[in-house]
Formats: C-alpha cells, structure tokens, sequence
C-alpha cells in the first residue's frame, strides 16, 4: 500500500509474533555478552600474563652495589644500559626474554626469562624423569624449586664461540608462567655481535632447547632511569 506522497506505507502490516522478537533480542544479547566476555578474558590475560615487578627490576646485588657505592663516592652516576628487544622468543613462543639491562662498568649483564607452564608437557614427553621434578615444585615458593631449566649465554668473538655458563637466579611465578631473573657477570660487549640466552634441561645442560636473544648490535641501547638502592 502507498499513502499520499506516494511512498510505501507499513503501518498496515500486522506486528510480529512476540516469540520471534524475544528470540531476536536473546541473540543479540547473547552475541553482545559473548563478545564483551571474549575481550574481557584477553584483556585479563593479558595483565596477568605480564612478569611480576621484582622481575621487572634491577637487581641490587654485591658487585652492583659496590659499583654504585664507588661511583657516588667519585660524584658521579653509575651508568645502566637497557637493551631494547621486542622480539626475543622462543621458535615456539613458549618462553621469551624480558627487561634487559647491562652495566657496563662492570659487564654484567640481567635479563628475566619466562615460560609458559605448558612447556613442561613437551620436556616430559621427551625426559620421563623430569616428572618427578615437576611434581615437588610448588608454584608458591618457587624459591625452594629444584631447577628444571639452566641457563646458559653463547655468543662469537674474534671468531671463537664462547660460552658463559655462571648466574645468579631469582625465581617467581604467576598465572600459570615461570620467570626467572638471571645476573651474569663479565659480558663483555665490545666487538660482540650478537649474544644468545640457551634454555637447557637441568638433566642435559649441554643440550639447548630453546635458544633467545639477549643481545645485539642492532638494538636499541637506552639509558635506564633507576632509583638510588637502599643500602642498610
């Protein structure tokens, strides 16, 4: 039907069943809930899966303080370096590297590496006995953990391949990731071009399984902003 200026009229149509517009608006409702429920899960997962603060931060260990200690006795700033590197993964994006910082007064070098929980699945399929050592961890005191991971770095130079296989590690854990805060000490960067952090299962420490940079000539190097350390 057309009313006077010649265009359709629909008023005369009969409204529709009740029953197909509460379905309509249930679908719309529903679609609108999964969707904000979707964001909001990676929202989440998002923060949580983020390295808790004392993995973000310097470690004020003794041959850091002392250089610090001697550095304001002579009036001036100890300087740190951060290394910026966005893309230091795992081929299969399981563990990854975090807040790189070298001194290089003194050529340490810290980083944090963490995992996903999931990893471990695929280390006890090829190492049965690690299992056992899984199972004595806690998630709550990751501190009294046996290690199922050492670390070690590789890097060239002036042709030879090094390898620097002492740290000292912090541990934490959080939302089903495993971090750990690794201080190596005299990392030398001059002519270094690259430098790699292996991941190697505590039972076959010479057989990397996951392999990351921590270094390189073409990242970024910025100044790190810190505060003073508190010192008793």
């Amino acid at each position: 039907m057309f009313n006077e200026f010649e265009k359709e009229d629909d008023s005369w149509r009969p409204d529709p069943p009740k029953w197909t517009v509460i379905v309509k608006k249930s679908i719309s409702y529903a679609f609108s809930a999964l969707v904000i429920g979707i964001i909001a899960f990676l929202v989440i997962r998002m923060i949580m899966s983020k390295p808790p603060k004392d993995m973000k931060q310097l470690v004020w260990n003794d041959t850091l303080l002392n250089a610090y200690t001697v550095a304001s006795n002579e009036g001036r700033e100890l300087e740190i370096k951060q290394i910026s590197s966005t893309d230091s993964f795992s081929e299969d994006s399981m563990f990854s590297v975090y807040t790189i910082l070298y001194v290089p007064e003194i050529k340490q070098l810290q980083f944090t590496v963490r995992y996903n929980n999931r990893a471990l699945n695929y280390l006890v399929q090829d190492y049965p006995e690690a299992q056992s050592v899984i199972d004595k961890n806690s998630d709550k005191d990751p501190l009294n953990d046996e290690e199922i991971y050492v670390f070690n770095l590789t890097y060239r130079k002036d042709g030879q391949l090094c390898a620097l296989t002492d740290y000292t590690s912090y541990a934490d854990s959080k939302a089903g990731y495993t971090y750990r805060r690794l201080v190596f000490e005299n990392v030398d960067l001059t002519g270094i071009a690259e430098i790699y952090v292996n991941v190697c299962y505590a039972g076959r420490p010479n057989s990397p399984r996951h392999t990351m940079y921590v270094y390189h000539d073409k990242f970024a190097i910025l100044d790190y902003i810190y505060d003073a350390p508190k010192q008793d």
